[in-house]
């Protein structure tokens, strides 16, 4: 068989997706973490200025007025051991260098550092991003104006002096950067991690059902009607799993039902075919048949007047009476389906009762292990109306399915009781065979259905065909290993109506 599975499963394509989700969202915020870094720099270079800015301002205006300049310098110096300041610079009015901490040297050397600062003095507050080849800073300059005790030194001029902070932009940058980098990483490891973890989930909440359908489908499709899926998930799945159920439950019965029907419809088949024979040599039966009962009819008038051996007579009269009944049984093979109705007429309960008796020591219990009993409480004027050889062939039929169900290692024991009512004549059958199970009570009377394995399964359909076409009732109680009571209720006719 050709495999169809895909080669690539369902966790893989969820996990992938999933990886690739986060990977997405990581890279999205490293990207803005990135770009967020540039503007943060900014903001923490420019704060870092106005910080310096102020303590510088306080400073210089105390130690100016008491003449301690090298206070002013030592504050300066002190305030540049910060990494991310490039330098700390006090112009005069005319942009002259007038103080600078000794981390500049190196740049007044280079003068591309001091070029760029004295390019952009303003007199006023002013911010200034400046970048070069070698430099990328925060530019910040705040303007003394000349004012107070500034006076009686300056006095001509408005401002006396420009300070400059220069705060490293790109350091600052470097430092926010290595910590938005920082959390890329942990956001990829991150990724991996809760993409192996949901894989697992995955793996264990929505794969393993899965497969427990899949696999359950495979079996369906071995025609295996047999298989459930268990799945507790208190979800869609669970109740996928519940639906497949019922659906292999049903298509159970189905297949049940087709195959008891085809199991029926050959039945039927065979039945039709023994019907169809049986038509064709019923004729040939039949000429012998009632050869032999006209010949048995002659000898027993003979007897009658001529021989006084009472036992002979008797040999005659069971001649006659097996004679008559395989007649009978002849008409009724080729008529199963369709019961003479029409031929009714008073039946004598204390006769026929006889009759079963006779026929039945003789056919049915002429062997050991089987007692049977008759109790019969009815008197000559008890009638019923309907067909005689109906109502003797649901009788036997139901003595013979009791005298059948006991086991052969079982001494068994069948009573055929008859009474009467006001309403109805009572025949019970029990015996103490091997019982009916209670979920098969409901499917004895269907056609060709059967308990036994070599049964036809028309012995008790027909059995209340002829119950229900004489008006009567029956009831079936049973239990396995205890045995089985059959009572049936003919509808009784008055002695004045049975002589009308």
């Amino acid at each position: 068989m050709k495999n169809n599975k895909p080669q690539k499963n369902l966790q893989i394509k969820i996990t992938l997706l999933i990886f690739i989700m986060l990977i997405s969202i990581s890279l999205i915020v490293s990207t803005y973490l990135k770009k967020s870094s540039e503007k943060k720099s900014v903001e923490i270079a420019t704060n870092y200025a106005y910080a310096i800015s102020k303590v510088i301002d306080s400073a210089l205006s105390y130690y100016m007025q008491k003449g301690h300049k090298s206070e002013i310098t030592s504050l300066i110096n002190e305030l540049s051991t910060n990494e991310y300041l490039i330098g700390i610079h006090i112009f005069d009015n005319t942009k002259k260098l007038a103080c600078i901490n000794p981390r500049d040297k190196s740049h007044i050397m280079t003068s591309e550092y001091i070029e760029e600062i004295l390019k952009n003095v303003e007199y006023r507050s002013t911010l200034k991003i400046i970048k070069t080849k070698n430099y990328h800073f925060l530019a910040y300059y705040s303007p003394y104006a000349n004012k107070g005790e500034c006076k009686r030194c300056h006095q001509e001029k408005d401002i006396i002096g420009t300070l400059n902070v220069n705060i490293d932009l790109q350091k600052i940058y470097e430092t926010t950067l290595s910590e938005a980098n920082k959390t890329f990483w942990v956001l990829l490891l991150s990724s991996f991690f809760i993409a192996a973890v949901l894989s697992l989930l995955i793996n264990i909440l929505i794969i393993n059902p899965i497969k427990k359908i899949e696999k359950g489908m495979e079996e369906l499709t071995k025609n295996n009607f047999d298989v459930k899926i268990d799945i507790k998930s208190g979800d869609e799945l669970e109740l996928l799993a519940k639906n497949f159920n019922e659906m292999v439950d049903a298509l159970n019965n189905a297949n049940k039902t087709i195959d008891n029907m085809h199991k029926s419809i050959i039945h039927t088949d065979r039945l039709m075919t023994i019907g169809t024979l049986t038509a064709s040599i019923s004729h040939e039966i039949k000429n012998p048949l009632n050869s032999i009962m006209i010949s048995s009819d002659i000898l027993m008038e003979y007897c009658k007047k001529n021989v006084a051996d009472t036992k002979l007579k008797s040999f005659l009269e069971s001649i006659l009476e097996d004679a008559q009944r395989i007649k009978e049984i002849i008409d009724q093979t080729l008529n199963f389906s369709r019961y003479e109705t029409s031929i009714n007429e008073n039946i004598n309960i204390k006769t026929l009762v006889k009759s079963i008796e006779i026929y039945s020591k003789r056919i049915l219990f002429n062997h050991e292990n089987v007692d049977f009993k008759i109790l019969a409480n009815v008197s000559d004027e008890v009638f019923i109306f309907g067909n005689k050889t109906n109502i003797e062939q649901m009788l036997v039929n139901i003595l013979k399915n009791a005298v059948e169900s006991i086991p052969s290692n079982k001494k068994g024991i069948v009573t055929f009781t008859v009474y009467y009512d006001l309403k109805d004549v009572i025949f019970v059958i029990e015996d103490n065979g091997m019982g009916i199970p209670e979920d098969k009570l409901e499917l004895i009377f269907k056609e060709f259905y059967s308990t036994k394995t070599n049964g036809t399964g028309l012995g008790l359909s027909i059995v209340k065909e002829i119950v229900e076409n004489h008006s009567g009732t029956i009831d079936i109680v049973s239990k396995v290993d205890m045995g089985t009571k059959v009572t049936i209720k003919i509808p009784i006719k008055k002695d004045k109506d049975a002589r009308d």
